[in-house]
């Protein structure tokens, strides 16, 4: 991937809030994050919002909207902070080991 992914990250955050989701926190995770990129790496995003949790379908079809617009690579997923919160989950696990907080 030819940009940063942090800067690609803020990109797609500001599309995210464009659309109307007041984002608490985001965070990059995955190859990226761990430093393991390879040529067909997407761009994992975690986003937490007070936003989501109700409609899972409409959450994500927010999400890919603002992927879409801002590069197809990107994967995101959503959590309200409650979900964040729940240390049985193993993504929640994974992004707060190895995630990298982007603001």
């Amino acid at each position: 991937m030819d940009i940063d992914p942090i800067d690609l990250t803020k990109k797609y955050l500001a599309e995210v809030r464009r659309l109307g989701v007041s984002v608490d926190k985001a965070y990059l995770f995955g190859s990226y994050a761990k430093g393991k990129v390879w040529e067909g790496s997407d761009l994992d995003i975690c986003v937490v919002s007070d936003n989501f949790g109700q409609d899972y379908h409409r959450d994500k079809m927010i999400l890919n909207k603002a992927a879409l617009k801002v590069n197809s690579r990107i994967e995101p997923v959503a959590y309200s902070p409650a979900d964040f919160g729940n240390k049985y989950d193993s993504l929640v696990d994974e992004v707060r080991r190895f995630g990298i907080l982007v603001r």
